[in-house]
């Protein structure tokens, strides 16, 4: 598994992050100082390959920090949904930022941890790559999620209030219509993610079939992390 670039005045290979020629000095592409945040949220719905490019040849990863913050919270109020579809547990309102915190926590170590082993396997493959670029490629592939944290978290909350969090009675039997079409919205949404992670990856290795491999893994170990995680206190 090969992705590089070729330098113009040696023809020496380079990886795609390197900003001059490992040989010659010579430069081989534009200067990226800094993420622009609104400006990649818009060329990601573009040209999402593209924009993982940018993002790989970044030399600043600013705002992955701050945007994993926020998929915590996401990723917290999904598993809420998962949990209280298959009346799993309720989310206690005296435990509700314990509950919080901790998935912002797992969030966190499971992006690190996930990015490290990739960047050890795309190194297997004799594939130069960097653990920030992959950090912040899964960080970026969660832009529609982090679109619906904005956007349908409130019509979450509007619609079911604090049932939206329990499951006496669930938010399928407060408003079933309302429920199961939020769920199917949010579904299209992770599906999207989906496809920006096999977008990322596929810019980092340029290997269609790898990257499609790497993305439903991701995918899988999140769902079942989110789904199986245990709120406070236990029901």
């Amino acid at each position: 598994m090969k992705n590089v670039q070729l330098c113009p005045n040696c023809n020496a290979e380079n990886p795609i992050y390197k900003y001059s020629c490992t040989s010659c000095k010579a430069f081989l592409r534009a200067r990226v100082v800094n993420i622009d945040l609104w400006q990649t949220i818009a060329a990601l719905i573009e040209s999402p390959k593209e924009t993982f490019k940018k993002i790989i040849e970044a030399e600043h990863k600013n705002f992955v920090i701050f945007l994993n913050v926020l998929v915590g919270i996401k990723l917290f109020l999904i598993s809420v949904i998962l949990h209280s579809f298959a009346e799993i547990n309720s989310v206690k309102t005296d435990f509700f930022f314990i509950n919080l915190l901790v998935i912002i926590g797992v969030s966190f170590v499971v992006l690190s941890l996930f990015s490290y082993l990739l960047t050890k396997i795309n190194s297997l493959f004799s594939l130069l790559n960097r653990f920030r670029d992959n950090y912040s490629i899964l960080i970026y592939s969660f832009l529609p999620l982090l679109m619906s944290l904005v956007i349908l978290s409130p019509v979450h909350y509007a619609l079911f209030g604090p049932y939206w969090f329990t499951y006496n009675p669930p938010p399928y039997i407060v408003k079933e219509t309302e429920a199961y079409i939020l769920l199917f919205i949010e579904g299209l949404l992770v599906v999207w993610g989906l496809f920006l992670v096999i977008s990322g990856v596929h810019a980092q290795t340029n290997n269609k079939l790898y990257s499609i491999v790497v993305g439903c893994i991701f995918y899988v170990l999140l769902a079942a992390l989110l789904y199986y995680i245990p709120f406070l206190p236990l029901s």
